[in-house]
């Protein structure tokens, strides 16, 4: 019913850097919002641990995700 996709179909370099950069990027601001969004937390409450919460729990998240992301996909058939 719906169309098969290539199987010898290959993305260009150019396509396979951007799919990465957004990966990057995207593990990059799990890392430093988190520590931000305490630090700003921390100001508005007279904290000062929420930053600390921050940064490890997001660096923590970002750790997972970077694994989760690079782990290596099943091949079809196995």
């Amino acid at each position: 019913m719906g169309v098969e996709p290539d199987p010898s179909y290959q993305p260009s370099p150019i396509a396979l850097a951007f799919e990465w950069v957004g990966r990057i990027l995207a593990v990059a601001l799990e890392m430093v919002l988190p520590g931000l969004l305490g630090r700003y937390l921390d100001g508005l409450l007279g904290t000062r641990f929420l930053v600390l919460l921050g940064f490890v729990g997001g660096c923590t998240l970002a750790l997972w995700h970077l694994l989760v992301m690079t782990r290596a996909k099943p091949k079809a058939g196995k």
